[in-house]
């Protein structure tokens, strides 16, 4: 099963100039709990953007064209073994793992829905506008029955099942 866990604003954005310009500890706490023990899958970028990189208690898939995870002229591959494996593309992921979170960026989460290999997503939604630059593409989850599990004034929690 591929699941999707994001966090985004009113207009499906999910970040601006490469950073998610909101906090929400509550968020942080409902990632790391559904999260924990699992598979995540996510783009180069979101690996090597996210300070706590990589989590504990997870296996983590990157996916990057050079298979390889090149950071300020070094490569951070050998570093983050065991728990880092790197593929070339999200279906060499999907053929390995049957089972995973996938957690970003932008392009992969587009491309998983578009090609209708998300079974569930889960996401969070800010009840604000952040001027985003890179969105969560909405009517491709127009296709799932959506359920909201919790609501209140600051942000919306909901998850979308196939």
């Amino acid at each position: 099963m591929i699941r999707l866990i994001a966090i985004v604003d009113l207009d499906f954005g999910l970040s601006k100039n490469r950073s998610i310009p909101w906090s929400f500890l509550e968020d942080r706490r409902l990632f790391y709990a559904k999260t924990k023990n699992s598979v995540l899958a996510m783009g180069k970028n979101t690996f090597l953007e996210t300070e706590e990189m990589p989590l504990k208690e997870r296996m983590h898939c990157v996916i990057s064209s050079e298979l390889s995870l090149k950071h300020n002229g070094g490569d951070l591959s050998a570093k983050f073994q065991p728990n880092v494996q790197i593929f070339r593309t999200l279906p060499e992921v999907c053929a390995k793992h049957g089972d995973f979170w996938l957690i970003g960026g932008a392009k992969l989460y587009n491309y998983a829905l578009e090609k209708n290999l998300v079974d569930y997503a889960l996401i969070t939604q800010v009840h604000q506008r952040h001027n985003a630059d890179t969105f969560l593409t909405y009517f491709h989850l127009e296709k799932f029955s959506r359920k909201i599990l919790e609501k209140n004034d600051r942000y919306s929690v909901s998850e979308f099942l196939r």
